[in-house]
């Protein structure tokens, strides 16, 4: 599959998942209702939809990460992507990791 491609299903993916979090956003406000006022026709069924909500929308935030490692091209001995960070331990860091830091 092309990088290209990859980092697009990335990105539409994350969308998707940040869009499902944020319409489940009443799932801890169910939660508690949940605790103080008994179970209730109504409120069961809201709590699984925001539930699953919640649940689909972690998913697909993993999906992305893990597509968009893809995309990255990591080795496939040891899941580094090269020419990125140092190659080993033992070589000194860029100039700008040092001011960062």
């Amino acid at each position: 599959m092309n990088d290209a491609v990859r980092y697009a299903l990335a990105g539409l993916d994350a969308v998707a998942g940040v869009a499902l979090c944020v319409y489940s956003f009443l799932f801890p406000v169910l939660l508690v209702s949940l605790l103080f006022e008994g179970v209730g026709a109504g409120i069961v069924t809201s709590l699984l939809a925001t539930g699953f909500g919640v649940g689909g929308g972690v998913l697909c935030l993993i999906i992305a990460a893990g597509e968009r490692r893809l995309a990255a091209r990591p080795c496939e001995f040891c899941g580094r992507v090269h020419g990125r960070s140092p190659e080993s331990r033992l070589d000194q860091a860029l100039g700008w990791a040092f001011a960062g830091a």
